[in-house]
């Protein structure tokens, strides 16, 4: 639609028009000439202007033309989109939930059962503002730690407070690898230099002790061959036992590649199949799809998942029907998943956040390397590993790439 200086001046076009056919019209009447050509422009020019006055006398938003249609606000888009999760409570209402601000925040609410829901309000609604909280959750990766912050904000709403549930797992755990590497690699050194002169004197006493055997009573020959061959034996399996933990601190730089899940998971099935089965169990594989691949060193990664299967192993010995079920899927935000899930009796709540830790064990002749050992292995091919509770019972471990 035309704009309204363009009407004025269409008006005012009109006008002048109209008035000169008027004026020519009359003439050329009197003067017996062809008037009724002036008085047909004369009856246009009128028609023009009365159009062009209803429109100027129309309301402005009819008049207006049709705004484009409005760009989505940056700063809505990036709240929207943002990797935080943002939380609103109302604090004027004791009883109303927290409320999702963001798709982040959307997905930690929708894993999860109605009474963990309850618990995760009542988490938000007792943080401080201005301090920061070092929370676990059990999100859909499995537990995780997560930092916890609050604002105090007061609107025409009434007073609300801000929340922000940054989840920190992936940063904690790279600080923590590298404290556990570098502990590791000094106690060994340490307890190593002093364990091999240990073993070696107690190997040259039992030696001297030999060539003397016969200027010595019977009874100081048997307990001082008895007290060498402890000490060397002692010692010995002391030095076995921290070589177990040199894996941690001097562990090879990963030589990634491209690899076949399905090929990878029939080698670890012509692995253990048979010991599962002589159990009177089994252990299924499944990829999908079946051309799933993923970036990787090979046998870093292998080791990793044996590790994983001996604890599956372990967890079910003594059981009926010992079930192990590896599965490897592309998650929805394009990452690899792979479960590997028992059907053992699982893992305490208590003991489930210390079980990576190295040198904790929940077995009675347990080193305490295996998991922090799979952790340590696929860290450092930028993989995560998490223990699941799955609701089926037994115990999961998700492995994400």
């Amino acid at each position: 639609m035309p704009s309204e200086r363009r009407l004025k001046g269409r008006v005012l076009a009109s006008v002048a028009v109209l008035a000169l056919a008027a004026a020519e019209a009359g003439a050329d009447r009197v003067a017996g000439q062809g008037w009724s050509i002036w008085l047909l422009v004369a009856v246009l020019a009128l028609l023009e202007l009365l159009r062009n006055l209803a429109m100027l006398a129309a309301p402005a938003p009819s008049r207006a033309a049709a705004p484009a249609p409005a760009l989505d606000d940056p700063a809505a888009a990036w709240l929207r989109y943002a990797p935080i999760a943002l939380f609103r409570i109302d604090l004027d209402d004791a009883a109303g939930p927290a409320v999702a601000l963001n798709a982040s925040a959307h997905r930690v609410l929708a894993h999860g059962h109605a009474a963990e829901h309850g618990e995760l309000y009542e988490t938000l609604r007792r943080q401080q503002v201005g301090q920061r909280t070092l929370v676990w959750f059990n999100g859909e990766h499995g537990a995780e730690r997560v930092l916890l912050t609050a604002a105090a904000l007061t609107t025409g709403a009434g007073r609300q407070q801000l929340l922000a549930w940054m989840p920190v797992e992936n940063e904690l755990e790279a600080e923590t690898l590298s404290a556990w590497r570098e502990l590791t690699h000094v106690l060994t050194h340490e307890i190593m230099n002093s364990l091999t002169p240990v073993v070696s004197l107690s190997r040259s006493a039992q030696e001297l002790l030999e060539t003397v055997q016969a200027l010595l009573p019977d009874d100081v020959n048997e307990d001082l061959s008895i007290a060498f061959a402890t000490i060397e034996r002692r010692a010995t399996s002391l030095q076995g036992f921290v070589d177990s933990y040199r894996t941690l601190s001097a562990m090879p730089e990963p030589r990634p590649e491209t690899m076949s899940l399905t090929q990878v998971f029939g080698r670890l099935a012509a692995l253990i199949g048979a010991d599962w089965q002589a159990r009177g169990g089994r252990a299924e594989f499944d990829v999908e799809p079946a051309a799933l691949t993923l970036e990787a060193d090979p046998g870093q990664f292998e080791q990793a998942m044996i590790n994983l299967l001996l604890n599956a192993a372990d967890a079910t010995a003594g059981g009926a029907a010992p079930l192990v079920r590896v599965t490897a899927r592309r998650h929805r935000d394009g990452r690899v998943r792979i479960d590997v899930w028992d059907n053992g009796p699982g893992i305490p709540d208590e003991l489930a956040a210390q079980i990576f830790v190295p040198f904790f064990s929940t077995k009675e002749r347990g080193s305490g390397v295996g998991l922090a050992v799979v952790r340590q292995l696929l860290h450092g091919n930028g993989g995560a590993v998490r223990y699941v509770k799955p609701v089926r019972g037994g115990a999961q471990f998700s492995v994400m790439f």
